[in-house]
């Protein structure tokens, strides 16, 4: 991957806290499995949003002048 030196540590960042996250969701779904007990829908409504709003953020910054 083929990033500036400034936006390197930052992204380099980023893709480990994205391992991180994957594998506590991963967790979180084993978790739910097993007790069959879903986590609850104001959970899913707060994660959701914060992705949302993950995705947008890495959508500006791959393309900065069409995000305003």
């Amino acid at each position: 991957m083929s990033v500036s030196k400034r936006q390197e540590p930052v992204v380099d960042r980023m893709v480990l806290l994205l391992a991180q996250a994957k594998y506590t969701a991963a967790a979180l779904a084993d978790n739910a499995l097993d007790s069959n007990d879903p986590i609850p829908d104001d959970a899913i409504l707060m994660l959701s949003r914060d992705l949302n709003s993950i995705r947008n953020y890495i959508h500006t910054a791959y393309e900065p002048k069409f995000s305003e």
